[in-house]
């Protein structure tokens, strides 16, 4: 098992042991044990869990909607509400057990009622075990709008057992290793170097049992790690990890107004990360064979979403919005050459605008 021991992060086939460890040496015995997830990871990861570990079967369990509406401030409070009246004290433990949405949206409640409970993940989607879990930040959006609302909230630990994977889609995996791309364009050229090796299908293909797949996960968190440990609070350098999160929130906020089925916040980060890259190119960060380099493979590894002209006012006006702009001027995350970044760089809305003109210009 690959263990980040420093954060109390573990990753790999003994993780679910480890967390029977946690809960011997850290949870007094008294303590009540909450479990937060949804309907699907419910039928899907919960007899997994409960199996490897009887300290759990006594856990009230609450159940939440599936999906990004779930990630409300109303739903938050609504959970507050179930707490208090259940009678939760300080000296709970939450457990969230989920996808993004419910670590998330989970951490967000245990860092708010009563001043703060205890609180562990046990993500169980691939975006949630690079990202979501990882690095103390809690979110619910205001109404379609992104993360608008959260706290710093570091959890007592995370566990990563890949084999959770195998409850996934294949939309759902691949909207998960966005962030892996983006970890390995920003910050290590090395994984970049592995993942281009492969296409989705051959990836799909690929048991979670292997080393691929685990060597991917534990590369993403550890580099992630290694930027929030630099910046906890996300002043400057932690920035870097919203590259194509600023065009990305964006198309995903537009398509929750206007999609019936909504794109997948990975899915909508990769279209983002496509504009961004256009638009490290056009500022001399990235050479052209660089742009497109990075443009090809993502192109070849998502499905493209058509954001015509008639829709670039209406997505100007939603990273007016982005939780990172500053002095009124909308800021982006943009490479520095392969496995670098530079923050807080601003563009005249026309610039912009041609980024999303070129994105919509690769529709085949």
């Amino acid at each position: 098992m690959d263990s980040l021991a420093e954060d109390k992060i573990f990753v790999g086939w003994d993780a679910l042991t480890a967390l029977e460890t946690f809960l011997q040496e850290e949870v007094p015995q008294n303590a009540k044990i909450i479990l937060l997830t949804d309907h699907t990871v419910k039928q899907h990861c919960l007899g997994k869990l409960f199996g490897s570990n009887q300290r759990l079967h006594d856990a009230r369990i609450y159940e939440i909607p599936e999906g990004e509406s779930a990630k409300t401030f109303h739903q938050a409070y609504d959970l507050c509400r179930h707490l208090l009246s259940d009678g939760i004290e300080k000296d709970t433990l939450l457990i969230n057990l989920g996808g993004g949405v419910v670590c998330d949206l989970g951490g967000f409640v245990a860092s708010i009622y009563k001043r703060g409970l205890g609180f562990i993940h046990i993500p169980t989607t691939l975006l949630a075990q690079v990202d979501a879990a990882i690095g103390g930040k809690t979110a619910v959006n205001l109404d379609t709008y992104k993360n608008q609302i959260g706290t710093f909230a570091k959890p007592a630990g995370v566990f990563v057992y890949p084999l959770f994977l195998n409850s996934l889609n294949e939309r759902q995996i691949r909207a998960g290793f966005a962030e892996i791309i983006k970890i390995a364009l920003i910050a290590d050229q090395a994984l970049w170097h592995l993942i281009r090796q492969y296409d989705f299908p051959a990836l799909k293909t690929i048991s979670f049992e292997g080393l691929l797949w685990s060597r991917m996960i534990r590369d993403s968190i550890g580099k992630k790690l290694e930027i929030v440990r630099q910046d906890p609070f996300e002043k400057h350098y932690r920035k870097g990890l919203n590259f194509g999160h600023t065009v990305g929130h964006a198309v995903e906020t537009y398509s929750l107004q206007h999609d019936r089925d909504p794109l997948l916040h990975g899915e909508a980060v990769a279209a983002g990360m496509i504009c961004e890259t256009y638009l490290s190119w056009k500022h001399n960060l990235i050479s052209q064979p660089e742009r497109d380099e990075v443009i090809g493979y993502l192109s070849g590894m998502f499905d493209h979403y058509p954001i015509a002209g008639e829709t670039h006012d209406e997505m100007l006006k939603i990273m007016q919005a982005d939780k990172k702009n500053k002095g009124g001027k909308i800021c982006f995350v943009l490479l520095d050459g392969m496995g670098r970044f530079q923050t807080d760089v601003s563009f005249d809305p026309k610039i912009i605008f041609e980024s999303l003109s070129y994105y919509n210009s690769l529709q085949a």
